[in-house]
């Protein structure tokens, strides 16, 4: 199990001086396989993360953009492209953040022979202006990919699907390439 709890007291200077926090929450867990199917340990996993982040005391607009919350991509919710998941400014494509993010995401790997897994995940989120989780915004992304486990960590290939549009993203599905498992 993987925890971490981040608070940031923050004072904005610019044109509308704010105080805000921003907390953050992330927990992962893994449950080995081993027991249950009379495998290796470490061959058979699922993993599973939980992520919340709220700023309080600043609205959307006056928290400044790289202190907001967005969901979408390898990070947050697979299936969606950077920062396509939450609100967008009016009558545009381009992405606010928001004020409050609630994430989630479940992954089974599997081993095979000494150097090549497979991994199958299902992400969740939602990034609104209130911690509160409404169905309707919440978006969920599908998917799997194949792992190659090198000394350093394992090179993943991801491919993921959203399960509903966003008015930024227009493609039907998502690459991912990285050093690492996604969490």
């Amino acid at each position: 199990m993987r925890n971490s709890l981040s608070v940031t007291p923050t004072r904005s200077l610019g044109d509308s001086s704010a105080d805000f926090l921003i907390d953050q929450i992330k927990i992962a867990t893994y449950f080995d396989l081993d027991r249950l199917l009379a495998l290796s340990p470490g061959r058979s996993v699922i993993a599973a993360r939980a992520l919340v982040g709220l700023a309080q005391g600043a609205g959307e607009y006056t928290l400044p953009p790289d202190q907001r919350f967005y969901g979408g991509g390898s990070a947050s919710i697979r299936g969606y492209a950077y920062q396509a998941v939450g609100p967008n400014f009016p009558n545009t494509s381009y992405p606010v953040g928001g004020t409050a993010l609630v994430a989630g995401g479940v992954e089974y790997r599997q081993r095979f022979g000494q150097n090549f897994g497979a991994a199958f995940f299902v992400d969740a989120g939602q990034v609104s202006d209130k911690l509160t989780v409404t169905p309707s915004n919440v978006f969920v992304g599908v998917g799997g990919g194949v792992r190659y486990y090198t000394p350093i960590g394992p090179i993943r290939l991801d491919l993921a699907f959203p399960t509903k549009p966003t008015a930024i993203q227009n493609q039907s599905f998502q690459v991912y390439i990285g050093l690492g498992q996604a969490f």
